[in-house]
């Protein structure tokens, strides 16, 4: 009896992991495959700059969030970046701009939603990226991606944190590609 509780217990608790899932992007294929193309120089400055759009509220979920999503988008471009320099509180004479405004927020940690069984699909996150040469202002790319927790995941669908995690993986890979 005690085993078919303990495995039962570990079904549980393997079954409430989810993954964030993408719900927009706009930017064609036939643009990026473009852009990929075109010799690229090794980027060695990053100013990155995160806010949020008039929409979202800066109440204290927004505020650590915020904090967490700079610092997984940083983390994560010192490994895909090695050589860059992610500077975050002056903008520098020459390098990449990436500006991130949080166009949508709706914070739900697990907790939450297991005690309040709220649906997950309440959990969004979405933000517009805009990359600019600094040196030139010219504009690389502008992209809008967005994600959200899959309402048949039910009561353990992706969280706000999983969501940051997916949401600076996708800003990573675009600015890496540039």
């Amino acid at each position: 009896m005690k085993n078919l509780v303990l495995i039962l217990s570990i079904l549980f608790i393997a079954s409430c992991t989810s993954k964030a899932k993408q719900t927009q992007q706009t930017q064609t294929e036939q643009a990026a495959v473009k852009e990929a193309a075109v010799e690229k120089a090794e980027i060695k400055t990053i100013y990155l700059k995160i806010s949020r759009g008039p929409d979202v509220n800066a109440d204290g979920a927004y505020i650590n969030a915020e904090k967490e999503l700079n610092d997984a988008i940083i983390k994560k471009l010192r490994v895909k970046i090695p050589r860059a320099n992610v500077i975050t509180l002056q903008k520098p004479a020459s390098g990449l701009q990436a500006d991130v405004v949080v166009s949508e927020f709706n914070y739900i940690s697990s907790p939450t939603q297991m005690l309040a069984a709220k649906p997950s699909d309440k959990a969004k996150l979405g933000a517009k990226l805009t990359l600019t040469d600094i040196a030139t202002n010219k504009n690389i790319r502008n992209l809008e991606i967005g994600t959200s927790a899959k309402f048949s995941e039910g009561i353990f669908g992706g969280t706000s944190s999983a969501q940051i995690e997916s949401l600076a993986d996708k800003i990573v890979a675009r600015i890496k590609a540039r």
